[in-house]
C-alpha cells in the first residue's frame, strides 16, 4: 500500500508503454513487503530538467532511464561513475542529497548473466554482433573483464571500426573490426558469441544475426533479445549442444543491480525474473 514513508522510483524516457520494467520492480517490492513504488514517466525532451527538479522536490531516491535519453541524461547530473563514464551513457541515476549519480546497469547485468551460467569471461575470444548503444555497454563491460580478443561485427562495417578503436583508446588494446561477409572466417577460435542487434526480436522469429552453420559446439551464445525467450538464433545453437543466455537474464540482471544501487539491500533476482516470465507467456 503507497503511503507517505513510500520510496518514490521512476523510469524516464520515451514511449514507455513497451517497458517491462514498472512490472519487474514493483512485483520484487511487492514480493517483499518493501515499501517502494517504481513509476513510469514519459517526457519530452525539453522537459528532463523539470523534471528531474521535481524528482528532488518530491524526494524520489532514483530513476531508470531508457531510450533515447540514455546519453542525454548526462548533461544534467552531478556524477557519474567510471564504467558509465567509459561507456558514454546512463540508465540509472541514484538521488542523494539533491545530488544526481549516474549508473550503467547494462554492462554490469550482461557480465552477470554470463557469471550465473559459469561462462568464463577472463582470456576468452568474444564476437560481439552489432555496433550500436547496447553493444557499447556490452563491448566495454567484456574489455573491462579481460577477455583476450573481442571482435565486433556489424552490417555497417565503420560503425564496427569505429567503436572498436574508442574501446582500444578508452579501456585497453583488446579490440578490432571485422567485415560481416567475413565473420565465418573466425568462428572456429570464438569462445563467446553475442548478438547486441534485434534481429529475432518478434515479429521477425525467423531471422538469425548470422548463419549458424559453422558455430561450433564448444561456442557460447548470448543474445540479449528477450522476446522470444528462445531466439531462433538460440534454438539453432542449442541444437548444436552450444550452451545458451537469453535475454531475460540479462534484463533482469541490469534490474537487480540498479535495485542495489537504490535500496542497498540484496536484489531479489528470483522474483524479478519470474515476474518477466508471466509476463512474457
Amino acid at each position: 500500500m503507497i503511503d507517505v514513508n513510500t520510496k518514490l522510483l521512476g523510469l524516464i524516457g520515451y514511449p514507455l508503454k513497451h517497458s517491462f520494467s514498472p512490472n519487474m520492480h514493483n512485483y520484487a517490492y511487492l514480493k517483499n513487503n518493501l515499501n517502494y513504488a517504481y513509476i513510469p514517466l514519459e517526457i519530452e525532451e525539453d522537459k528532463i530538467k523539470n523534471v528531474l527538479n521535481s524528482l528532488k522536490a518530491l524526494g524520489f531516491i532514483g530513476f531508470n532511464v531508457t531510450i533515447p535519453y540514455k546519453v542525454k541524461i548526462m548533461e544534467y547530473l552531478d556524477d557519474i561513475d567510471e564504467l558509465a563514464h567509459k561507456i558514454g551513457s546512463v540508465n540509472t541515476v541514484k538521488i542523494m542529497n539533491g545530488k544526481l549519480k549516474g549508473y550503467n546497469t547494462d554492462g554490469l547485468g550482461f557480465i552477470k548473466s554470463l557469471e550465473n551460467k559459469d561462462i568464463k569471461i577472463k582470456r576468452s575470444k568474444v564476437l560481439v554482433i552489432g555496433a550500436g548503444g547496447a553493444s557499447r555497454a556490452v563491448s566495454i563491460s567484456l574489455c573491462s573483464r579481460g577477455v583476450e580478443k573481442l571482435y565486433i561485427t556489424n552490417r555497417t562495417y565503420k560503425k564496427a571500426e569505429k567503436l572498436s578503436k574508442e574501446i582500444n583508446s578508452k579501456v585497453r588494446k583488446c579490440s578490432s573490426s571485422f567485415k560481416f561477409d567475413e565473420v565465418g572466417k573466425i568462428l572456429k577460435e570464438i569462445d563467446i558469441i553475442v548478438n547486441t542487434t534485434s534481429v529475432g526480436m518478434k515479429p521477425h522469429i525467423n531471422e538469425t544475426p548470422i548463419k549458424t552453420d559453422n558455430i561450433m559446439k564448444k561456442t557460447d551464445i548470448v543474445d540479449i533479445v528477450y522476446n522470444p525467450s528462445k531466439t531462433k538464433l538460440i534454438k539453432e545453437t542449442e541444437k548444436k549442444g552450444c550452451r545458451v543466455v537469453n535475454g531475460i537474464d540479462m534484463l533482469v540482471y541490469q534490474g537487480s543491480e540498479a535495485f542495489k544501487i537504490w535500496t542497498e539491500l540484496e536484489s531479489p533476482v528470483d522474483d524479478m525474473k519470474i515476474s518477466l516470465e508471466k509476463f512474457l507467456i
